[in-house]
């Protein structure tokens, strides 16, 4: 019985400090901590943002892409894309496409090609696929898969129907 209470005591007395270290901690946290931490959160934000070069549609060009920061990475770019081209027309997505026609970067071509085919095909798939058709090599084939591939998505009859009126080149 007396070994049991030796055991006991300090248990009991650990818990407690523990439990006071914890509860010290945590109203240090709330009264030091969260400000310091949205501090850093804002200034790495912020950091962040001044390497980005903002994405605008400027005159007559739609913007210049090659003008993004290599510090973004792909996620980024292809969001920004993305977040972009939902609120832009025909005319502005095939001067993009014209433009992105010059990239050295293959990868950036086809990423950009092909985000500009999906919004395309989402607008009006007929004039996607035509727009597609009238590419050639490499490009159209690629062009191609992205349109039926988004088409087939919406309205899949419609787009094997497409397909079946293509004659081979």
């Amino acid at each position: 019985m007396f070994a049991n209470r030796r055991l006991y005591i300090p248990l009991c007395a650990g818990i407690v400090v523990g439990g006071l270290l914890a509860t010290l901690s945590c109203i240090l946290w709330l009264t030091f901590g969260r400000e310091s931490l949205d501090r850093a959160s804002q200034s790495l934000t912020q950091t962040d943002d001044a390497t980005r070069a903002d994405l605008v549609f400027s005159g007559s060009r739609v913007f210049d892409l090659l003008d993004l920061s290599d510090s973004v990475n792909n996620f980024e770019y292809t969001a920004s894309l993305y977040s972009l081209l939902l609120t832009k027309g025909e005319n502005d997505l095939l001067q993009l496409l014209n433009q992105s026609a010059s990239f050295e970067s293959e990868t950036k071509r086809l990423a950009v090609q092909s985000i500009v085919f999906e919004r395309l095909t989402d607008i009006d798939p007929d004039m996607a696929l035509q727009h597609a058709l009238d590419l050639r090599g490499q490009r159209r084939i690629q062009s191609l898969e992205t349109v039926f591939q988004e088409w087939a998505l919406s309205d899949l009859d419609a787009a094997i129907a497409a397909g079946t009126r293509l004659t081979h080149p």
